[in-house]
């Protein structure tokens, strides 16, 4: 699978976001999932910032990064466009 983008922990490839292998379990975001907001979020929040905050074994900064540039990358194969507030404030809430 192509990777468009990657740090320590987190990649972008062409079909959402993934924690990178290493050993442990996969953990893949879908693309179309990514402004998901039901959950978690109560709608307020976007949810996977929230979800990935309860995980110990998450470097939330790495997840940061690589998830604001899969929300870049990935324009188009979620539905509208992602609020820079609500991303900002998904983050600040962690």
């Amino acid at each position: 699978m192509r990777i468009i983008d990657e740090n320590d922990q987190w990649a972008v490839p062409l079909d959402g976001l993934e924690k990178k292998t290493d050993g442990a379990d996969v953990y893949f975001i879908e693309a179309e999932r990514l402004l998901d907001t039901g959950g978690i979020g109560g709608g307020r929040y976007y949810d996977w910032p929230l979800h990935m905050a309860q995980k110990d074994w998450v470097d939330l900064n790495a997840f940061e990064a690589v998830f604001r540039r899969s929300l870049v990358v990935h324009a188009g194969k979620y539905r509208g466009l992602f609020d820079l507030a609500k991303l900002d404030a998904s983050f600040d809430k962690r």
